[in-house]
């Protein structure tokens, strides 16, 4: 029991997680300073809900305002539920943590993020700012249990929650953002722009709905797979390479949902790129028409 839960004590102490190859996030540089939980912001649905992963808090740390997510713990095994039983050996559950426990997904989205910022590539703000990783103390832990909050979906009897359970609680500090995003023309083309961008730098968001934004920016990037990423590299090409695909269908549907599939799209329309081809190929087959 000690061995893991002394290990990830370790981890929280580290300069950048998650320790392995890719993309970092820092730690959060007051991580020592104590933190006021002022109000629970986001309270998950039952524990069967799609994307129940974490709680965010709006907190003071040295007298600023927040927005704190604290993760629920994850079953390493749990990452390579993508995979085929045939495929499964290719994936140690290490690395199937460090890549899709949502905690370390958000660290490695924020790394890219960073990358892209440190190298020019990024100048126009698409996300909620993200100021890094802490732990949480065991006063802090007690506090946020007192607003009924549960870090555990395992059963008790579980063998990992047996040998984890008392590992400190992981939490990123981001841009407390107020409101909500209007969806209107203009900010869905700031959104897409976006969202084409991460994808083109390798990040796949795969959980893209309403409630994932705030005035406009990504605020959650716990179901991410920024490359290079373990599940990706295990599957053949072609299911990889319609995983690329989702976020843009996904995107699509947003947009469908609030009646502006007709004036932009994410995804060309089928019909037209049906149109296109016959007429490219009609275009070929009369000499000398370009």
């Amino acid at each position: 029991m000690e061995d893991i839960v002394n290990a990830n004590k370790k981890l929280l102490t580290s300069k950048r997680l998650p320790p392995c190859k890719g993309p970092r996030l820092h730690a959060f540089r007051d991580s020592k300073a104590p933190i006021t939980f002022l109000e629970l912001l986001d309270r998950p649905g039952p524990p069967q809900a799609s994307g129940f992963q974490a709680y965010v808090f709006k907190v003071s740390i040295k007298s600023r305002t927040y927005a704190l997510k604290v993760f629920k713990f994850y079953k390493p095994s749990d990452g390579k539920k993508f995979l085929s039983k045939m495929r499964e050996g290719l994936v140690t559950d290490e690395l199937a943590a460090f890549h899709c426990d949502p905690f370390y997904a958000e660290c490695r989205a924020y790394g890219r993020i960073d990358e892209l910022k440190k190298q020019g590539i990024v100048k126009e703000k698409f996300a909620a700012a993200c100021y890094g990783f802490l732990g949480l103390r065991p006063e802090e832990e007690e506090k946020i249990a007192q607003m009924g909050v549960n870090l555990w979906d395992l059963p008790k009897d579980d063998e990992y929650r047996r040998t984890a359970e008392g590992s400190p609680a992981r939490a990123i500090v981001k841009e407390y953002i107020e409101g909500t995003t209007t969806f209107g023309l203009r900010n869905c083309k700031q959104m897409l722009k976006s969202l084409r961008l991460l994808n083109k730098h390798g990040i796949l968001l795969r959980d893209i709905k309403e409630d994932n934004y705030k005035a406009g920016l990504v605020v959650d990037f716990g179901s991410a797979w920024t490359m290079p990423h373990c599940i990706m590299d295990a599957v053949p090409e072609e299911v990889a390479e319609g995983w690329r695909g989702v976020d843009m269908q996904v995107f699509d549907d947003m947009l469908e949902e609030h009646n502006l599939h007709s004036r932009l799209r994410a995804l060309p329309n089928i019909r037209y790129q049906m149109m296109l081809r016959s007429w490219n190929k009609r275009r070929k087959a009369v000499p000398g028409y370009l």
